[in-house]
Parts: C-alpha cells; sequence; structure tokens
C-alpha cells in the first residue's frame, strides 16, 4: 500500500493540538508543584507559622517537657481514701503545675536545614492549679515570682512547704510515674511505659528464647506461616 502523501503533516497536526489542549494543565500542574515545593521544602513563610505554632506535635512535645519539668499537684479523693499507697493514688486526681504551650515569639518557630521544627516551650502557671491555690489561700502571685527567678528545684520546693498540711501533694514526674508502677505491679497489669519491652518478652518465651519453653500450641499456631517442607528424594510424592 502506498503511504498517504500528507500522513506526516496529519500526525504534526495531531502532536499541536494535543499541545495545545493540554497545554494548560501542564501550566497548573508546574504552578502546583512549585506552590508545594515554596511551602514545604523552602524557608517558613509568614502565613504558614501559625500552622507551625498549632502543630498537634509541637504542641505535645510542649505538654510532656513542662509536666516533666514541673510535675503535678496530686488532690487524694474526697471519701475515705485505702490505705494502700498504690489505690491511695489511683483514687485522687492530677493537677498539673504549669500549662505547656509553644512560644509565639523570641524565636519563633521555624524549619531548619533538615526541615525539623525549631521552637522554644513556655510552662506558664495552669488555671487548674491557680484554682487550687487560692482554695488553700497560697499566695499565687509570690509563687510566680519564685517561678521566675529560682531554680526549678527552689521552686518546686517552695510548693512543697506552701501546701504541707493541705493534704495536697506536690510530685515530680519522676515520682508520678512511680506511683503508676506501682499501681500497674499491684493489679497485675503491664506497665504502659514498658509494654512495648513487655510484649517483646512475650514473644521470647512463646518461642522458647531465653531459656523459656516455648507454648506447646505455638508452632501449631503459626505453620500456616512456615513454607512445606521439600519431598524426600527417594521417595515418590504423596497423592493424598
Amino acid at each position: 500500500m502506498d503511504k498517504a502523501p500528507n500522513k506526516e503533516s496529519f500526525l504534526q497536526e495531531l502532536d499541536d493540538l494535543h499541545d495545545e489542549q493540554f497545554k494548560p494543565q501542564a501550566v497548573d500542574q508546574q504552578t502546583r508543584s512549585r506552590k508545594w515545593i515554596e511551602k514545604h521544602c523552602g524557608p517558613l513563610r509568614d502565613e504558614d507559622r501559625v500552622a507551625l505554632i498549632n502543630a498537634p506535635r509541637v504542641k505535645r512535645h510542649c505538654i510532656k517537657l513542662c509536666n516533666k519539668t514541673w510535675g503535678f499537684a496530686f488532690v487524694p479523693s474526697s471519701e475515705e481514701a485505702p490505705m494502700d499507697p498504690a489505690e491511695f493514688f489511683a483514687c485522687g486526681r492530677l493537677v498539673p503545675i504549669t500549662k505547656g504551650d509553644v512560644r509565639r515569639r523570641d524565636p519563633e518557630p521555624y524549619l531548619d536545614e533538615d526541615l525539623r521544627p525549631v521552637f522554644a516551650c513556655n510552662c506558664d502557671i495552669d488555671s487548674e492549679f491557680n484554682g487550687l491555690m487560692r482554695v488553700f489561700r497560697i499566695d499565687s502571685a509570690q509563687f510566680s515570682h519564685i517561678k521566675n527567678h529560682a531554680t526549678v528545684e527552689n521552686a518546686v520546693d517552695w510548693l512543697r512547704l506552701a501546701f504541707q498540711g493541705t493534704g495536697v501533694y506536690i510530685l515530680s514526674r519522676a515520682e508520678y510515674e512511680m506511683q503508676w508502677g506501682l499501681l500497674f505491679d499491684k493489679r497485675k497489669m503491664p506497665n504502659p511505659a514498658q509494654n512495648a519491652q513487655h510484649r517483646a518478652d512475650q514473644g521470647k518465651a512463646a518461642c522458647g528464647e531465653d531459656d523459656e519453653k516455648a507454648d506447646e500450641n505455638y508452632w501449631e499456631n503459626v505453620k500456616f506461616y512456615r513454607k512445606s517442607s521439600p519431598p524426600h528424594p527417594t521417595r515418590a510424592p504423596s497423592t493424598l
């Protein structure tokens, strides 16, 4: 069959038509890509800075940091409290001394060259703890002054003395975690702080590692996942 005389020009016309038809989409895609790169891979812009300040993981970091630094006030239950220390701790409520939040100035949050957020935290006095001080007529202004001009240890020691005799206990983060550990031990429950290690130990025991005897049904339960053994070279494959 003879070649069509206008085939090449016709194909060129189709290419030009295709380019013209999809040119707006290509330009739009390039614009979106450029904006995405500018937003997520370049310096943090003013309109994006608020989003970083309000990012949940950044706020959670500040809350945990302030709780670890300043600790809690433990208010026992108003009902008759159990004598057992672990149960006593379970029947009260914890009030954080400070409320962690992201500092919005000096310095403002930004992303470093590895795109990791750089920010500082404010540990202001928690409003519920402020109310607790009012109930027991503890000078919150004096505590605020000590908090801002003394070490954390001295400020917490001042709080312990101020709440002495009120029935309210000032607990550090370490004391708080120790009390929870006692409670979980008493209830024979895995401590959430050690849950990953607990599960790893359970897995080792099930498999017979660490001088532990494997559960008798362990391999029966997992044999579905094991590859079947090849047929013996001197035997015919089973037809059953």
